[in-house]
């Protein structure tokens, strides 16, 4: 899974590039349905050195919750690998009677959020990977042994 970030630590694409990419939920996040139809993401942390020493001591938080609501739940169950940004976008203007614009703004939205709590990744398609391909490969560096102590 790539990360798309704004900054320099994953890769940039642009609005139309956007459309094209296949969102993916993070295995590593634990799911909790609620009655009210919303649901509740834990992405599972890897303590620290750090807090290792402290969570002796103190109850340390192993993961950070978030809520989504009515539609950041449609939204996270499209992350099934099989739906692009630009079906996520369609399904959205005709579920919520939204326009293209609005579905779109929404959908960033959702994307920006979920990507920089790493709750999701993305699939890139041929023609962004060869874009790209220079910063993939130094993803595609990192190996199993690279990864913190538990994630593996």
């Amino acid at each position: 899974m790539q990360k798309l970030r704004r900054d320099s630590s994953g890769i940039k694409v642009n609005a139309q590039e956007l459309l094209k990419i296949t969102p993916v939920q993070n295995p590593l996040v634990e799911v909790k349905e609620y009655d009210s139809g919303e649901i509740g993401l834990v992405l599972k942390s890897v303590p620290s050195k750090k807090r290792g020493f402290f969570s002796k001591i103190f109850s340390v938080p192993t993961g950070r919750k978030i809520v989504l609501d009515e539609m950041g739940t449609h939204f996270w169950k499209l992350c099934d690998g099989k739906n692009r940004i630009n079906d996520i976008v369609s399904e959205f203007q005709k579920e919520y009677n939204m326009s293209e614009l609005e579905a779109r703004i929404s959908i960033s939205i959702f994307v920006e959020n979920l990507s920089k709590r790493q709750l999701v990744g993305f699939i890139l398609p041929h023609s962004l990977r060869q874009k790209h391909s220079r910063d993939i490969k130094e993803f595609e560096k990192i190996t199993v042994d690279d990864l913190p102590k538990g994630v593996k």
